[in-house]
């Protein structure tokens, strides 16, 4: 017998009447002994082949529903793997580079709904799908927002509007899985322009709570604002044996070659100083030798987070630069994100000597 290729619904709803009808059957077998016999054995052989047919049925429908997964799987994994690398990108950099999908997403999870006036059934039926997502996103951000944030900066809104239920629902178990992690400051930044922009959900704003709550805690851990836990960690105390056995970058600023200064009138900051040298392009490495606040000021600034997207081992955050006059002051100088600068600046009361 030619096997015939059916859909599943349509062998589910045959095996379901047939089951019903055998169900209810009760067999009358004729009254002769031979003949009764004969009927038996017939209806065994054919339970027989209709057991045998049920069975490969059933293989096969086990079979295709563990393929299924497996695609799943597969496909969750791949977009994990897609996302973890972006996610990594985002915190070594602490740099969004692009806040455009963080943007659509937020646009869409947290802003007022889309009209269905005039919309055709199946543009209704995607909107209804993806109303059920929206809120199923909202609902982690009390519990997780962690996962949110993961989300709305590492996957594109047609991954998770346009992927299987199956597929959005592995996601979203992977995400429940999300970790505290110190994401960029100017995720807030982004939240406030959106706010600004067009009405955003209760949820949006229990989200950004959250978030600046933690960078309030990240910059008080760090002891870069106000308060009594405020500390500056001193660097490490120099011996005079290990300086004196360090050779000076270009050999000859040694405190043996130093002359006192002639004229003190003038304190050194209004001295006419002409430069000879600039050291710079130092191992990236040594920012674990930068005490804090400095290394995390040093580590938002643009020039720090454009060596590492170009991936240089080096850096020009700290250059430093000797004059021509021996006797003169080395100027050692970090650049530093704006902000950072701003707070340092206040941490230890600079005045303002010139302004435009």
């Amino acid at each position: 017998m030619a096997t015939k290729l059916i859909l599943c619904t349509q062998a589910i709803s045959a095996l379901t009447v047939q089951a019903k009808k055998f169900g209810a059957m009760s067999v009358h077998f004729a009254k002769s002994a031979d003949l009764a016999t004969s009927q038996a054995n017939e209806i065994a052989i054919w339970t027989s082949k209709l057991i045998d047919a049920v069975t490969r049925i059933r293989l096969e429908a086990q079979n295709a529903a563990a393929a299924s997964q497996e695609h799943v799987q597969d496909k969750v994994r791949t977009l994990k793997t897609q996302s973890d690398s972006t996610k990594r990108k985002i915190l070594a950099t602490s740099d969004l580079d692009s806040p455009r999908t963080m943007k659509a997403n937020f646009r869409l999870i947290f802003g007022p709904p889309r009209e269905t006036e005039h919309k055709s059934n199946s543009a209704k039926a995607v909107m209804a799908t993806n109303l059920i997502r929206v809120n199923t996103i909202r609902g982690l951000c009390e519990s997780n927002p962690d996962a949110v944030i993961a989300l709305s900066t590492t996957y594109s809104t047609k991954v998770w509007t346009e992927s299987s239920t199956d597929v959005f629902d592995g996601l979203i178990k992977l995400l429940k899985e999300e970790k505290e992690q110190d994401w960029p400051e100017e995720i807030v930044d982004i939240m406030d322009e959106l706010e600004a922009e067009r009405p955003m959900s209760v949820e949006f704003r229990n989200l950004r709570a959250k978030i600046s709550q933690r960078h309030g805690r990240r910059r008080r851990r760090l002891g870069e604002i106000d308060g009594p836990a405020r500390e500056i960690v001193p660097l490490p105390p120099v011996q005079i044996g290990e300086l004196a056995s360090q050779t000076p970058p270009s050999g000859q600023y040694n405190s043996g070659m130093q002359n006192p200064v002639a004229d003190d009138s003038l304190p050194p900051s209004k001295e006419n100083r002409e430069m000879k040298d600039m050291y710079t392009n130092a191992p990236a490495s040594n920012i674990s030798k930068m005490p804090e606040p400095f290394r995390t000021a040093i580590e938002n600034s643009r020039l720090w987070k454009w060596e590492r997207r170009q991936g240089l081992e080096t850096t020009g955050c700290w250059p430093s630069l000797f004059p021509k006059d021996q006797t003169q002051d080395v100027s050692f100088t970090i650049w530093c994100g704006n902000k950072d600068g701003n707070r340092l600046t206040d941490f230890f009361g600079g005045d303002v000597e010139m302004f435009s």
